[in-house]
């Protein structure tokens, strides 16, 4: 059933603004107002009410910088040494991976080049059949990585 067009007097826009800011969400607005949702979102943004800076229910946890101990330092550089990836490591230290690579970086914690005996070690793996992701964690090695090596003449 199609709703009639009501005018936007003060009296609705005022309620509008109110349940808004009070951080209802559209849906209850356009009830409380006899309108639909989209018509809400709609408006809003004609009467120039601020947008939700977290829509439909998402929330974030506010950025913090945590700066980095010297236990957990000593935790990077065994799981870096003991094969585990950025990710990895980002799960064990509860930070991201991001973070993790760049304070890596900063410890000199880099790999390897790869010798030409372990790719064609590898290409002899894939002969055989066995899986890129199989082979890149046999490695220690990242699966773009081994991905790319493999394609190199």
């Amino acid at each position: 059933m199609r709703r009639h067009r009501q005018p936007w007097t003060e009296e609705r826009k005022a309620a509008l603004a109110e349940l808004w800011t009070a951080g209802a969400s559209t849906e209850t607005i356009a009830a409380a107002l006899g309108c639909s949702a989209k018509a809400v979102y709609r408006y809003r943004y004609v009467f120039g009410l601020p947008g939700r800076p977290w829509a439909h229910g998402r929330a974030r946890a506010p950025s913090v910088q945590r700066f980095w101990t010297p236990a957990e330092e000593d935790r990077l550089t065994l799981l870096w040494r003991s094969g585990k990836t950025d990710a990895g490591i980002g799960a064990a230290l509860d930070r991201a991976a991001g973070s993790i690579r760049n304070h890596r970086q900063l410890l000199g914690l880099v790999r390897e080049p790869v010798e030409p005996a372990e790719i064609e070690r590898w290409r002899r793996m894939q002969q055989r059949g066995i899986p890129l992701s199989a082979i890149a964690r046999r490695a220690s090695r990242g699966y773009r990585t081994v991905c790319r090596l493999l394609e190199e003449p």
